[in-house]
């Protein structure tokens, strides 16, 4: 049995991550008018991510997050559950811009019926209703994945190689055990630090200077190819 983590957007999900952030940008503005300053709400959220980013550990991604944001705009408690109902109605309708990959499905089904444990390394930046919500996008059921991070489950966010060591210790794998599949050269190849083997994703590749060399590489096709030719 091996264990095969893999990053979400731009990799199980076919997603420009700068487009994903332009939809989610517009659509929580149209959400929150009328009601709270959708100006200072996007200024709160990119602060509270950038802090989360670098989070050292000592508390919960979320709690930093909220910290962080009610520095930028206090007194706001109640927007926890405001960003909760978000996730669950309006996000969703950025969902229609974006298509699930054909052979997403298949090839964690098969997985899955090989008996391999697979993890949902996504940057846990988002709460797990948000998280969710994008499987689905991607035609994809939480119920494949054993661990699936998220920002009230992780007390860092990649590139920290801190990361995966949580993802590993939460999961009782050894690195050698792992494989982990993603589009990211800074954010997903730093899981080599750790020992883990590295597949990436070509379709979506973010651009980095001086990239991480993977342990393998390809497009889609050639991704489902290797598992099937090697799981």
């Amino acid at each position: 049995m091996a264990y095969i983590l893999f990053d979400l957007d731009g990799t199980l999900l076919p997603l420009n991550l700068d487009y994903f952030l332009k939809l989610y940008i517009q659509e929580v503005k149209s959400y929150v008018k009328g009601k709270f300053d959708p100006d200072l709400i996007v200024k709160a959220i990119l602060k509270a991510t950038e802090e989360m980013v670098k989070n050292t550990g000592e508390k919960l991604n979320s709690e930093v997050f909220w910290q962080a944001f009610d520095r930028v705009y206090p007194g706001t408690a109640n927007l926890h559950n405001v960003f909760e109902d978000f996730y669950h109605t309006s996000f969703k309708n950025i969902g229609n811009y974006f298509k699930p990959h054909p052979l997403a499905r298949p090839m964690i089904r098969y997985l899955h019926k090989k008996g391999h444990t697979l993890i949902l390394a996504t940057n846990a930046l988002f709460p797990r209703s948000a998280i969710i919500e994008r499987l689905y996008w991607a035609n994809l059921s939480p119920k494949y994945f054993r661990f699936i991070t998220h920002y009230d489950n992780m007390h860092y966010c990649k590139p920290n190689p801190n990361y995966y060591k949580e993802i590993l210790e939460k999961i009782k794998a050894r690195p050698s055990d792992c494989l982990m599949i993603g589009n990211d050269p800074a954010e997903d190849l730093v899981a080599k630090e750790l020992g883990i083997k590295t597949f990436l994703v070509k379709d979506y590749e973010v651009k980095r200077e001086n990239p991480r060399t993977p342990d393998y590489a390809g497009d889609f096709y050639e991704l489902y190819r290797f598992i099937r030719e090697n799981f």
